[in-house]
């Protein structure tokens, strides 16, 4: 119920939040009209540098341990991810088939194979072949009588038992012999509500190993994602601990960092560029630290209940200058991780429409590449060698025979749907007789039987299929729409993970850039300048900032990744080595 709860809140909210950031924006020009109006003396500039380094650090420390920890459990779900929709629609498979497939189709063919030897369809049969042979006078030439058999022959409606089952070959009899037809359809009829409700448990046994893997895909991701989210958050309660450390507030003199610089210089791993550093006190590798999340997650819980610490309240009458810069602080700090977090969000927010883009383009792809794959398969012979193959073992020598008659006519030419359904009946449901293959072929066909019975029709069916273009590509498509899928799915959610990173590093390294952006103002400051607003963002404005989003992300994933690798190694190693001092 907390996603359902979370929509409505968002649905009730929308407008307010839309409002809020309207809000924000006049909150930030209003912030540099201050700035350019104001005179701020050296000191001061200092003051806030120092003030905008400790933060900056704190939540470079805390977002270091956090996406350390996130990897960490990603690095162990992302496959469970990727093999969930193979491992739950395998499972579904074999229970669908075995007892819901397998029986359904055992039961139709013995339906089917009842009724097309009925007295009833015989009957009909007979009395179709019977209407049909011309009446040969016995006091006519042999000329004439060949001449009436050919006649005959040319001009005669085939209608067996098997016919009975379609409807194509019973509105073909309409046009010859209708009344007939009559029977035939009545019969068609019956036939086709004895096995509807097999024919539904098959499309049923079919479908949900489909589903099965969607839902598994979709239920791990939800799973995996709120475990990355929940282990995160329990990474910076960790991260909490270490900077109760009051040294990683001190603003140390240039003496002090030279000193630490010296000390780290022998230091081989403060050399090195590229090679991770393990001086986080509170990482310790994968194993540790998802042992550590686990073993912290209830006293995380715990805190999150409790959170009343009495220390953090101060006991004396505070002075005016006090409350005011109090004031200016709370609003520099509650500021700078504002814009922070919202600099992360704006990027997944932009990275959700490109991921979206992926996802509704990926099916297609798949579909495309799939029907490209099928058509160079099939001219290179790979389709139809493995469909002779499927026939040869699997079907009875009228099957084989059918099917090589239905090689002879060229797909969309006259008379090959004919023959295609005439090869199809037969391979379906003709019975082989052993005794007319080779000893090879008893063989292979003894090796055959012994598989499980559904898995010998999905052959069967999958032949089939291969034997006609639009069917051949849409197994291929749908192969390779699940696999592009699958593919896109795995690549949006990465990109979006990294879009949040990429935009909290962006977000305080700009903030960095201007110490300004760290001294704070008063309620009474902002109530000056209250008449400023912002400009509002125009609909071409908005159009290019999308445009150029994805390329933007690249370079700022990099730019983080540089700094990720060079810079913040050797800050975290320096800030290690600085509160060793005293």
């Amino acid at each position: 119920m907390g996603i359902f709860n979370t929509l409505s809140e968002i649905v009730k909210n929308n407008d307010k939040f839309a409002q809020w950031e309207e809000n924000k924006n006049d909150t930030q020009a209003q912030r540099d009209e201050l700035n350019r109006r104001r005179e701020h003396k050296q000191q001061e500039i200092k003051a806030a540098q120092d003030l905008g380094k400790s933060i900056i650090d704190v939540v470079d420390i805390m977002d270091q341990h956090s996406e350390d920890i996130a990897e960490n459990v990603e690095t162990v779900t992302e496959p469970l991810v990727g093999l969930a929709p193979f491992l739950g629609g395998g499972l579904a498979l074999f229970l669908s088939a075995k007892f819901l497939g397998k029986p359904a189709i055992e039961k139709n063919q013995k339906i089917h194979k009842d009724f097309i030897n009925s007295e009833e369809v015989n009957k009909l049969v007979e009395a179709i072949e019977n209407a049909q042979k011309p009446k040969i006078p016995d006091n006519i030439s042999i000329e004439e009588k060949i001449k009436l058999n050919n006649e005959y022959f040319e001009n005669r409606v085939y209608f067996s038992k098997y016919d009975i089952c379609y409807k194509e070959s019973i509105n073909r009899l309409k046009k010859t012999l209708p009344e007939y037809a009559i029977k035939a359809e009545e019969l068609h009829k019956k036939y086709k509500k004895a096995i509807s409700g097999q024919l539904n448990k098959i499309k049923l046994a079919a479908a949900i190993p489909a589903v099965t893997a969607i839902a598994s895909f979709i239920l791990t991701s939800i799973y995996t994602t709120k475990l990355q989210v929940e282990s995160s958050r329990v990474a910076r309660y960790q991260a909490r601990k270490i900077l109760e450390d009051p040294k990683y507030f001190v603003n140390y003199t240039p003496e002090q960092i030279a000193q630490a610089e010296q000390t780290l210089k022998n230091d081989p791993e403060y050399k090195k560029s590229k090679k991770k550093t393990h001086t986080d006190k509170l990482k310790g590798g994968i194993i540790k630290g998802l042992a550590s999340i686990i073993k912290d997650n209830k006293e995380y819980r715990n805190w999150k209940k409790t959170d009343k610490d009495e220390s953090k309240k101060i006991d004396r009458q505070l002075t005016q200058e006090e409350i005011i810069q109090a004031k200016k602080d709370k609003e520099v700090i509650q500021r700078v991780v504002r814009d922070i977090n919202n600099r992360a969000e704006k990027y997944s927010e932009n990275m959700e429409v490109a991921a979206n883009v992926i996802l509704g383009t990926t099916p297609f792809l798949g579909l495309g590449i799939g029907a490209i794959v099928s058509n160079v398969m099939n001219r290179l012979k790979i389709i139809p060698n493995f469909v002779d193959k499927i026939v040869k073992t699997q079907g009875s020598q009228k099957a084989q025979d059918a099917y090589e008659k239905m090689k002879t006519i060229k797909e969309g030419k006259p008379g090959f749907k004919a023959a295609r359904r005439k090869f199809i009946t037969a391979f379906l449901y003709d019975e082989i007789d052993s005794k007319s293959l080779s000893t090879a072929e008893q063989t292979a066909r003894k090796e055959a039987s012994q598989l499980n019975h559904a898995v010998r029709q999905a052959k069967k069916g999958l032949a089939i299929a291969m034997t006609m273009k639009a069917p051949r590509r849409l197994v291929f498509g749908a192969i390779g729409g699940a696999i592009t899928t699958l593919a896109g799915s795995l690549i949006a959610l990465k990109l979006q993970k990294a879009s949040s990173r990429a935009g909290r590093y962006i977000a305080k390294r700009e903030l960095e850039q201007d110490p300004k952006n760290f001294i704070g103002y008063t309620e009474e400051d902002f109530e000056q300048v209250k008449d400023i607003k912002a400009p509002k963002q125009t609909l071409g404005q908005k159009i290019k900032d999308y445009a150029l989003f994805i390329p933007r992300i690249i370079k700022d994933y990099i730019d983080y990744q540089h700094f990720k690798q060079h810079e913040m190694k050797k800050d975290k190693m320096l800030k290690e080595e600085l509160t060793k001092l005293e």
